[in-house]
């Protein structure tokens, strides 16, 4: 059933708490249809009526040029609801479900999203500067074109996520699970990706220095064309990942392990080596001047025509190491 709401209905009831609770209670699965130039009541009654209205659905609110700032809604379901060119800073949708929502052109900085359910949504263009998604579902999300910088994604879920053009530097994706998510031509510098899953991570074009991705998992991750300078990877799992055309100068890999790894066309000057584990990996023609690999398993690895001159094989395991004669010891 469809209840169709007028503006001079919804204004003369919007304070009636039993008007409401009584639409919920005879029709637990009506739409309430709610006309565009009276959006901010609907969403009035969403912050002042939480617990009622967190049983409504409110799917079909499209909205433009609207100013929601410091809108307050609570487990409230707003799937595919639709919001262009508008303002929602320091608004709160915490723990609602937005699942195929659109956030178009709006400036939502410092929003709170957290426990929110934002799978398939899209958040094109939009500002999102110290915004808070803790704990998010975003599985299948876009945030191409988007700014994310000094946000919170820790611990959300973000597979198969899209952040192309967009800027999370000074971010914490920390504990994130985002396998098969994909990252071109963005900013992600300074970020922390602590214990954060990105297996199956496809990168491209990516500014990535000086980010933390201590203890992530990075399983036969695809990375092509990025700057990952003093970013440290310490104590990560990423097998059989591959790095082509990247600058990974003063990069740290202590005891990480990249059992099959392979790199093409690195810049590895200054890396950090030490008791990694890289069974197997390929060094091919790398720039490793004045790497560090102490203490680390090389066994089998391949060094055809790489730069080793003054890298560090202290206590490190070169059983059935691989070079040729273009690889340069000194």
């Amino acid at each position: 059933m469809i209840v169709r709401l007028s503006p001079k209905t919804l204004r003369s009831y919007c304070m009636r708490e039993d008007f409401i609770a009584k639409y919920i209670e005879t029709f637990g699965n009506t739409q309430y249809i709610f006309p565009w130039d009276i959006a901010s009541q609907c969403f009035f009654l969403s912050s002042s009526f939480p617990d009622m209205m967190a049983k409504l659905q409110l799917p079909f609110l499209p909205m433009e040029k609207t100013n929601l700032r410091g809108l307050q809604i609570y487990n409230t379901i707003l799937k595919k609801i639709r919001i262009t060119k508008s303002s929602l800073e320091n608004s709160s949708f915490r723990e609602c479900t937005l699942q195929k929502a659109v956030f178009k052109n709006s400036n939502m900085e410092n929003v709170d999203m957290q426990n929110a359910n934002i799978t398939n949504a899209i958040f094109d263009n939009t500002n999102l500067e110290m915004s808070n998604f803790d704990e998010v579902e975003a599985d299948n999300s876009e945030f191409d074109f988007s700014n994310i910088r000094y946000a919170s994604l820790h611990a959300g879920g973000f597979n198969n996520a899209s952040f192309r053009n967009c800027d999370i530097s000074f971010s914490d994706l920390g504990n994130a699970v985002a396998n098969r998510s994909t990252f071109v031509k963005s900013y992600i510098n300074n970020s922390s990706f602590i214990g954060t899953k990105l297996n199956n991570l496809c990168m491209l074009n990516t500014d990535a220095a000086q980010s933390n991705f201590e203890r992530a998992f990075i399983l036969d991750g695809n990375i092509k064309q990025s700057y990952f300078k003093n970013a440290d990877f310490s104590f990560s799992t990423c097998n059989r990942i591959y790095f082509q055309g990247c600058v990974l100068r003063g990069a740290s890999f202590e005891s990480a392990t990249l059992n099959g790894a392979k790199f093409e066309n690195v810049n590895f000057r200054d890396a950090n080596f030490n008791k990694a584990i890289l069974r197997r990996a390929i060094f091919k023609n790398e720039d490793l001047k004045n790497a560090d690999f102490s203490g680390a398993d090389l066994q089998y690895a391949d060094f055809s025509g790489a730069d080793l001159r003054k890298v560090i094989f202290n206590r490190t395991n070169l059983a059935g190491l691989q070079y040729n004669k273009s690889t340069k010891w000194w």
